[in-house]
């Protein structure tokens, strides 16, 4: 999981605009709604008044997402939520499926989590379900897990490298 929290840094546009740097990091592990309080605070203290407009000039820890200089926070925050719940795969799935839902559904039904390569979560997987019981060890030190992952890779899973070195895995059948 997440070490660090998700961070965005909001600019107040007046100052901007001015040829004035006027903004601050917020983390983003709170409500749409508090960093929205917090991005208030910082355009109410900006000495280029009327300050009303903002935009998202940088972000830390999002694991792969990118905020947009205009994403709607109920987005940014729910991503920081999934972050801190499943670690980077959030940030390479919104990168793929480029939707909050699709991901949190994909997360929900179709993530079967990290591993070493998807040839190991297959022989893995073949062994919990009992699909090898009945084959005799001769035969099953023949079966080549990488070729049947490849195969496999081209259709009925998506995989993402991680930074540790494993695989996040996504069943798309």
């Amino acid at each position: 999981m997440s070490t660090e929290t998700p961070r965005i840094y909001v600019d107040c546009l007046s100052s901007y605009n001015a040829g004035r740097a006027h903004g601050e990091w917020i983390d983003c592990d709170q409500s749409a709604e508090d960093i929205q309080a917090e991005i208030g605070a910082m355009l109410k203290a900006s000495k280029h008044q009327p300050a009303e407009d903002w935009a998202i000039h940088d972000h830390e820890w999002f694991q792969g997402y990118n905020p947009a200089r205009f994403s709607d926070l109920e987005t940014v925050a729910a991503v920081a939520e999934l972050i801190a719940e499943h670690g980077e795969v959030v940030g390479h799935a919104m990168a793929y499926f480029g939707d909050l839902a699709e991901v949190r559904e994909q997360l929900a039904d179709r993530y079967r989590g990290p591993h070493k390569s998807l040839a190991e979560y297959l022989e893995d997987s073949a062994e919990v379900e009992g699909s090898l019981r009945n084959i005799p060890a001769y035969i099953k030190s023949h079966i080549d897990w990488k070729a049947m992952a490849s195969d496999l890779e081209c259709g009925s899973y998506n995989t993402f490298d991680l930074a540790d070195g494993m695989v996040a895995i996504f069943q798309v059948e």
